[in-house]
């Protein structure tokens, strides 16, 4: 984890997930970790309630794309 601040009173945290072995089902958990840091970037920013269903398909979706070269 690492946080940085900017010029306009914001400070930005940033996440780093390592994936050690990419398997079948690596899917569901890069989705489900996106998926969790969309939604507290939206609850921090006072944003509209992300429909969680629906962004996980479309991330799992992305996601699976993105992995299949590497299984």
């Amino acid at each position: 984890m690492e946080l940085s601040s900017t010029n306009h009173s914001k400070t930005y945290l940033a996440f780093q997930y390592w994936v050690l072995l990419i398997t079948e089902q690596s899917h569901h958990e890069l989705s489900e970790w996106i998926l969790n840091l969309e939604l507290l970037e939206a609850l921090l920013d006072d944003k509209e309630t992300i429909d969680k269903k629906g962004r996980y398909y479309q991330i799992d979706q992305y996601v699976k794309k993105i992995i299949k070269d590497y299984i």
